[in-house]
């Protein structure tokens, strides 16, 4: 099992702000559901296929979303627990499952997506509204383990404050590198 730091894969309970881009009844009804949505069950399940230290994942929707059957009856593959004739109970179940495997998957523009609907369009450092120059960042680096996390691990930094801290990122690492020496034989001192 690979270390990830607990933050990357906790629940996230917002206010929104919501933009056009979820200014309809589904994207509300997705992301009320994405509100407070607790993705453990989809970590517990998808196990080893989700690596902390890869930005873009290998998986496919089964893999985060099992069919689930329940006395032989077919139950919603969101995890709601409502029957379902086909693979969801409704067309947001539907949503909310591609919403978090592409979350999961690694998807900046989807992850930026919610994030514009939960923050609006801002740095979180020196709070610039320029959408342009806006980049998602992982507040803990796939380099230290951020990687297949969930959306408490994302914020918007401006073009220079994501510079800077990815600057701090690979220095962290370096260092953390430096002090782990192998010995003459191979092993770790």
């Amino acid at each position: 099992m690979v270390y990830q730091p607990a933050e990357c894969r906790e629940p996230v309970k917002w206010s929104f702000k919501q933009g056009k881009t979820w200014d309809t009844p589904r994207g509300k009804a997705v992301l009320k559901l994405i509100d407070g949505f607790d993705p453990l069950p989809i970590y517990q399940h998808a196990g080893p296929k989700l690596h902390a230290y890869r930005r873009i994942q290998s998986i496919e929707v089964k893999d985060l979303f099992p069919d689930l059957r329940k006395d032989e009856q077919r139950i919603c593959a969101c995890g709601c627990g409502r029957p379902a004739k086909r693979r969801y109970h409704n067309e947001d179940c539907a949503a909310l499952v591609n919403i978090c495997f592409e979350i999961l998957y690694g998807r900046l523009e989807s992850i930026g997506t919610v994030l514009s609907a939960v923050f609006g369009y801002q740095c979180v450092q020196c709070e610039r509204h320029n959408y342009s120059k806006l980049q998602v960042d992982h507040r803990v680096a796939v380099m230290n383990g951020g990687g297949a996390s969930w959306l408490g691990n994302f914020q918007w930094l401006c073009e220079v404050h994501h510079k800077q801290k990815t600057a701090r990122d690979l220095a962290e690492n370096k260092k953390q590198k430096e002090e782990i020496q192998p010995d003459l034989f191979g092993g770790i001192v």
